[in-house]
């Protein structure tokens, strides 16, 4: 029941026109070591701040452990948490 949960969730994510999926290119790769190397982060949410400073975008989330480091990268942040 999970799965096919799970498969239904990426089907409707794949087929949403209003997102653009983000390839991990590897100078993209680079630059989300190069954020986590800094210490305190995950590599996916190191990967998420670094595609943001190069789109020129905001990271909607609600940890706290981003805010830090978005501002040092100069990344918006869009809180949604309480």
């Amino acid at each position: 029941m999970c799965e096919r949960a799970a498969e239904e969730v990426v089907r409707g994510v794949m087929e949403e026109e209003s997102l653009t999926l983000a390839e991990v290119t590897w100078p993209r790769a680079k630059e989300a070591a190069r954020i986590k190397a800094a210490g305190g982060l995950s590599y996916a949410d190191a990967f998420a701040l670094g595609l943001a400073q190069e789109v020129g975008g905001p990271v909607v989330t609600g940890d706290p452990e981003l805010r830090p480091v978005a501002a040092k990268l100069g990344v918006e942040i869009i809180w949604i948490g309480i």
